[in-house]
């Protein structure tokens, strides 16, 4: 099993400008989330400049609350995922952890 861990800080608001959190690698894996300071707001790292990360393609993951945790399967091709703070108000820390069957 290896497991992979960190943390991404980020006080970006602006859909364009998110932060590049981690990379799911390909495969089966178990994926944690944790945020500290602000609601923070996580989803698919864009592919392009042409697209961004909003509320419509991404999920919070907020302080306090229970950590947000998925699954990802054999078949899975992995992606990168990035964060931005749900207000201007605060900065959002994202803790995260992977492990996987490698």
């Amino acid at each position: 099993m290896a497991i992979t861990t960190g943390q991404v800080a980020t006080a970006a608001t602006a859909a364009t400008s998110a932060t590049a959190l981690c990379t799911i690698p390909p495969g089966a894996c178990n994926v944690v989330l944790a945020a500290t300071g602000g609601t923070a707001l996580v989803g698919p790292t864009p592919a392009s400049t042409a697209q961004s990360l909003s509320i419509s393609n991404s999920f919070a993951v907020v302080p306090g609350a229970a950590p947000t945790s998925f699954v990802t399967f054999n078949g899975s091709k992995g992606t990168g995922l990035s964060v931005l703070s749900a207000s201007t108000a605060a900065t959002a820390t994202v803790s995260f952890l992977i492990s996987t069957e490698s």
